[in-house]
C-alpha cells in the first residue's frame, strides 16, 4: 500500500507542479512552478497524511490487548497473575 500510495502522490504532485509552471523560465535547465503551486504540492501531501493517519490510528486503538505474561510485573490496582 506505501509503494501505491506513493506513486499515486508522485504523478498527482507532479501534474499539480506541471499545471502551475511558469512559461519560458527555467533554473538549471528544469522549468519552475508558481509558489501557489508548490503550496499546494505541499498541502495535498499534508492531507494525504492526514487521510492515511486516520484509518492507521483507528486500527490501533481498536487492537487487542496484548496477553498477560506469567511472571511480568503487574500495574498497581490491576489483580494479580494467577491467583
Amino acid at each position: 500500500m506505501l509503494a501505491l500510495g506513493s506513486v499515486v502522490f508522485s504523478f498527482a504532485g507532479g501534474e499539480v507542479l506541471k499545471a502551475t509552471r511558469i512559461s519560458g523560465t527555467l533554473a538549471d535547465g528544469a522549468p519552475l512552478s508558481t509558489a501557489t503551486g508548490v503550496y499546494l504540492y505541499v498541502a495535498m501531501a499534508g492531507v494525504l497524511f492526514v487521510l492515511a493517519a486516520v484509518p492507521a490510528i483507528m486500527l490501533a486503538r481498536n487492537r487487542p490487548a496484548a496477553p498477560a505474561v506469567p511472571g511480568a510485573p503487574q500495574r498497581p490496582g490491576s489483580p494479580a497473575v494467577g491467583r
